[in-house]
């Protein structure tokens, strides 16, 4: 992902293996991780996170659209809306994911749909969510796995 990806690399310490004593040049994972949430956070730090806005939406985001759409016009809404305007003049990332979140909540919240519909709309959100790297909610969980 563009964005979220940070590389560090030192020959002055490493993160300590299992049983492995604890030293000044063995880190464990929890330091290493502090390490790299300190580095960076630090006000030097260039931030590429926009750039993935104006990418290419991917081949997974135009078969979620495209699912979207079709179940949306099935239940009889129309998909005329902003975000879709925006999608169709500019078919990015951030577009995407925009129309995405937009249709799997109105269809979430004024149809009642069976397991596959549903399934449909939650691999939407899922997508739309991991391609918004902007507006992801940061929580210890997520902080944990980087």
């Amino acid at each position: 992902m563009v964005g979220t990806r940070f590389i560090l690399n030192s020959r002055y310490f490493h993160i300590a293996k299992p049983g492995e004593k604890l030293s000044d040049h063995a880190l464990s994972g929890e330091h290493a991780a502090n390490l790299v949430r300190y580095c960076g956070t630090r006000e030097t730090v260039d931030k590429n996170i926009d750039m993935a806005d104006d990418l290419p939406i991917t081949f997974k985001q135009k078969v979620s659209v495209k699912d979207l759409l079709n179940l949306y016009t099935e239940k009889g809404l129309s998909a005329e809306c902003e975000e879709y305007k925006a999608y169709e003049a500019n078919p990015t990332r951030a577009n995407a994911s925009s129309l995405m979140l937009h249709l799997a909540n109105k269809l979430s919240e004024n149809t009642s749909l069976n397991l596959s519909e549903q399934n449909i709309v939650n691999e939407a959100i899922r997508l739309a969510q991991f391609y918004d790297v902007k507006n992801r909610p940061a929580n210890k969980e997520t902080r944990r796995n980087y």
